[in-house]
């Protein structure tokens, strides 16, 4: 970032107005913006629906705007939707009830006419006066307290069409307007180009598993032979329980640990880290673990999620909090890192599924998931090529979801900077 862009950024946060700039209700902007409403550049459509399903039914959800038989996996609303209103191409719709104060507004970019619930006011925007994209980044994104102050409700709180006219919107050069909209619209493109290779990556992956890891699939690593083997978990490895660690455990000290929700929510197959950190006395009293460890979340709502698998993979010990299972393989058998991507794959989940106890949280136990077999191949440097190959795989994907990760955080700055004028485009 250029120098002169961090001197304006400073002087705006101290409250100074810098030269070219001007002090108005939505705060600093340039001299050529105006503030406007959003009532000037917008017109709302009140076209409704004459007969049942005229039209497809759309959900206007926080992930954007969608088909309801995408969303739901089937049409939710069969019947009764004439009435309903009318979104033709470009047309942009936002729920006007809101559980918690966040209202998202979602242009149809998919078909050209939808229906949507009567709670969903249909507008467009008027393209002689305004850019639609930067109008719909500025209304995502910048309007928050403004909105805040404009919501009524209790239960559900309410954005009418009459505060949404009446809320303000700086308004640049349209010439500026559609330059902003262009930077802006190709951080989407690389954002939607990089999804699409995530989504090839990862259906590249679910293929390696399945074939890479199934005796009987016709695929085979070149140059290794023999029959692969069923074993139980149980001859595999010796089992443990974790114990002694809770949520406000984790909160501080400096031992390496971790805790339930570790497994559950952020690993998978592997991890290097220890996410949490706890005092000496807690990690002293706790199990430990060292690399090639093999760890077990022991409940969950999903009975598809019980039983899920993370192997360590890091240098140091680490100690292992409540509701954790604990493997540690026999490494003249079994390669961790493969028995890993083994037991996190279809047949092991099935098979960990069935074992599961209970309704609304089902539990598994130790004892359980030793009666889980997996097919061996017979020696191991087959598995530890296997899992070399599926883990160079994870990897690629892991890769690419921190460059999503990073374009959305660009994406972000600049429409910081963009929409409010701190750094301006050549136009």
């Amino acid at each position: 970032m250029k120098e002169s862009i961090k001197k304006r950024i400073e002087a705006v946060r101290r409250g100074e107005v810098p030269e070219g700039y001007k002090r108005t209700d939505l705060g600093v902007m340039p001299e050529e913006w105006s503030d406007s409403t959003i009532g000037k550049v917008i017109a709302f459509h009140s076209e409704k629906s004459t007969i049942n399903n005229e039209y497809p039914v759309l959900t206007s959800a926080r992930s954007g705007l969608v088909l309801q038989t995408e969303y739901f996996e089937d049409q939710v609303t069969r019947e009764e939707n004439a009435g309903y209103n009318v979104i033709p191409y470009g047309y942009v719709t936002y729920r006007s009830r809101s559980d918690d104060g966040r209202f998202t507004f979602n242009q149809n970019q998919i078909i050209e006419r939808g229906i949507v619930s009567c709670f969903y006011p249909v507008f467009r925007i008027i393209e002689d006066l305004a850019e639609p994209t930067f109008v719909l980044s500025y209304l995502n994104n910048h309007l928050g307290r403004q909105i805040v102050k404009e919501i009524v409700g209790t239960s559900q709180l309410v954005l009418s069409e009459k505060k949404l006219l009446e809320l303000r919107l700086p308004c640049p050069p349209l010439a500026e307007q559609q330059k902003i909209a262009e930077i802006l619209t190709t951080c989407d493109r690389v954002i939607e180009l990089k999804q699409k290779l995530l989504e090839e990556k990862r259906r590249q992956k679910q293929w390696l598993l399945q074939k890479l890891l199934d005796p009987n699939s016709g695929v085979r690593i070149p140059g290794y032979a023999g029959k692969w083997k069923p074993r139980r978990l149980r001859d595999l490895g010796s089992f443990s329980k974790g114990s002694g660690i809770s949520n406000d455990d984790c909160s501080s000290g400096d031992r390496p640990c971790i805790k339930y929700g570790d497994i559950y929510v952020a690993y998978g197959e592997h991890f290097t880290d220890a996410v949490s950190h706890t005092e000496e006395d807690v990690f002293e009293k706790a199990p430990t673990v060292s690399e090639g460890a093999l760890l077990f979340t022991g409940s969950g709502e999903d009975p598809k999620e019980i039983g899920k698998c993370t192997v360590y993979l890091g240098n140091e010990p680490i100690a292992v909090g409540g509701d954790i299972i604990i493997m540690n393989p026999k490494r003249t058998m079994i390669n961790p890192t493969f028995l890993a991507y083994s037991l996190n794959a279809y047949p092991a989940i099935k098979q960990k599924a069935c074992l599961g106890q209970g309704y609304s949280i089902v539990h598994i136990y130790g004892e359980d998931i030793k009666k889980i077999s997996v097919y061996v191949p017979p020696t191991i440097e087959e598995q530890e090529r296997i899992a070399e190959i599926i883990k160079e795989s994870n990897s690629s994907i892991c890769l690419i979801e921190d460059e999503i990760a990073e374009w959305h955080q660009m994406k972000k700055n600049l429409m910081q900077l963009l929409l409010t004028g701190l750094v301006r485009v050549n136009v």
